[in-house]
């Protein structure tokens, strides 16, 4: 099944210039972190999605750590934040 933030995820994964490549992390991060408040606010019970998300968030964390030393990444919302 294809959901609406792999694309920017993988557009990610791919660029090849380092100028870009920041950015790309950033809108990919994003629409995860926005798909995962989705999935939370509608108390959807779709595991599968959400550890897909969970999985393209540390794979970002990864190529961020190696190849954008300055790019930091913001966690996951936790549950408590959902409720305020």
């Amino acid at each position: 099944m294809n959901y609406a933030w792999q694309l920017p995820y993988r557009e990610a994964l791919v660029e090849l210039h380092a100028e870009r490549l920041a950015q790309k992390i950033k809108t990919a991060e994003s629409a995860i972190q926005q798909r995962i408040l989705q999935i939370r606010r509608d108390d959807r019970s779709n595991e599968e999605e959400l550890q897909a998300l969970y999985d393209a968030l540390n794979g970002l964390r990864v190529l961020a750590k190696a190849e954008c030393k300055t790019l930091e990444l913001t966690p996951p919302p936790s549950s408590s934040e959902l409720a305020s």
